[in-house]
């Protein structure tokens, strides 16, 4: 290639056998002996023909069906649904890749045949699980040929589960299933609805008098105070609540701010009041450190 032939040379003469049609021409007695062809550079340009082979999971198609030595030829790579070029060559070399779908090369002095390669593409799976766990942990890669599968779904203590919203979601959804055939990452986030609750509260003594108080309701997460105690026992002061009738549990103070007193949807907590007589009696430490000596503590001026 890049020459074209001028002629025949009898032995080593300068001349050419015939300069009307180096192709054709009689040799007599005289003119018998070796002749040699005679090349020289082409003046002329040839196109040669790009050649699309092999193609694989995909079609391959060239901005030009010939071109001249030198020139760039691009190619546009469409995959089928999942896949992605991952070889593309001119007569086993390979193409440059441009992106995922266009590849270049220059055009030698001949001919070109163009083979494809595709592979299957992996995709990834990101979720934002905004402060929620999984029991069981979800896919986080698939293919077009991954089975059917559907989302676990995360908790939260306190909330509720509020849906996922994310890839080819319009709204929260409680279910997500990625089918067989799907493609592209996906991003999926999380939504929460905090669970409320009501407090109640109980006089805890039977003596014990005064209005009725209204249950409270709370909404996780959100620091409320407690209603101010209308109950009253004589003999008796009040010293606050409790979430144990006997004391043992979680004190409050009187109208004392609080949060989270459970993660129950719906749930009731009930706060006791705690009655404590004038003069209560307490056991401490002697100077000694060694014995147990019981104190009083007297009705202080303004407690009932």
């Amino acid at each position: 290639p890049g020459y074209e032939f001028v002629g025949w040379q009898l032995n080593d003469s300068t001349g050419y056998a015939s300069t009307a049609n180096p192709y054709n021409f009689t040799i007599s007695d005289a003119t018998a002996g070796c002749y040699k062809a005679c090349f020289q550079p082409s003046t002329s340009v040839t196109a040669h023909h790009v050649i699309i082979d092999q193609q694989s999971l995909g079609t391959v198609v060239a901005d030009k069906p010939t071109a001249t030595a030198g020139e760039t030829v691009t190619l546009t790579i469409t995959h089928d649904v999942g896949y992605e070029a991952t070889l593309v060559k001119y007569d086993n070399i390979d193409a440059d890749r441009v992106d995922d779908t266009h590849f270049t090369f220059v055009m030698p002095n001949d001919d070109v045949y163009i083979s494809l390669g595709c592979t299957i593409a992996t995709y990834t799976i990101n979720y934002d699980l905004d402060g929620g766990t999984l029991g069981s942990p979800n896919l986080t890669q698939y293919t077009v040929k991954t089975a059917n599968f559907t989302l676990n779904n995360p908790t939260k203590t306190g909330y509720t589960f509020a849906g996922w919203t994310g890839t080819d979601l319009t709204e929260p959804a409680s279910s997500v299933t990625i089918e067989k055939g799907f493609t592209g990452n996906r991003t999926y986030t999380a939504n929460w609805t905090p669970i409320t609750y009501t407090v109640s509260f109980d006089k805890n003594a039977d003596d014990a008098t005064g209005d009725e108080m209204v249950p409270m309701h709370f909404t996780y997460g959100e620091e409320q105070a407690l209603s101010l105690n209308t109950f009253s026992r004589e003999g008796y002061f009040f010293a606050g609540w409790n979430t144990m009738a006997d004391g043992s549990g979680t004190t409050y103070s009187d109208k004392d701010s609080v949060i989270n007193l459970t993660y129950v949807a719906n749930g009731t907590v009930t706060l006791y009041a705690q009655w404590l007589s004038p003069c209560e009696y307490y056991f401490g430490k002697g100077n000694d450190g060694s014995t147990d000596h019981p104190y009083i503590i007297s009705n202080p001026e303004g407690w009932n």
